[in-house]
């Protein structure tokens, strides 16, 4: 029985937060069964062999080994790796299939012009370039503009 003040008892096996080996002793994991900290060390050279393993060319390591330095400096700037995750799988599909409008317009460029669906693609592309930079704009002059806050002390 436990009395009003004191906490139940946990089982025998039950880890606590100062009997959890896995989670750093500053912060203890809520979840200590998901804690990824003890694989860490070994995600890279795992992913390096696997690079290799299937044709067991240098390159295929060494460029692995590119674009995951080019994701950790992506990620420490601020960059969305989502964003070149879709550039580097659409990119082939957009050249495969730009090249072959363009043998099948021989050679005209106006092709990707040539229906009103492309051309309203086309209008909402240069809105998004364009719509970030002026928002930002507006904003600085919301700011310079904007009378400074007085507050009565």
């Amino acid at each position: 029985m436990t009395r009003r003040n004191q906490h139940p008892r946990k089982p025998r096996g039950s880890p606590t937060a100062g009997q959890n080996f896995l989670a750093p002793p500053t912060s203890p994991s809520p979840r200590p069964w998901c804690n990824p900290v003890p694989i860490l060390p070994g995600v890279p050279p795992t992913s390096l062999i696997c690079a290799f393993v299937p044709r067991q060319y240098m390159f295929n390591m060494y460029l692995a080994l590119s674009f995951g330095i080019i994701g950790y400096i992506a990620r420490k700037t601020g960059y969305h790796t989502a964003a070149i995750l879709i550039g580097i799988i659409l990119g082939p599909l957009l050249e495969t299939y730009f090249l072959r409008a363009l043998k099948m317009s021989e050679g005209d460029l106006m092709v990707i012009f040539s229906s009103d669906l492309a051309n309203i693609m086309w209008v909402l592309l240069v809105i998004s370039l364009f719509v970030p930079y002026l928002l930002q704009r507006r904003r600085t002059r919301a700011a310079a503009l904007a009378p400074p806050s007085t507050t009565d002390c």
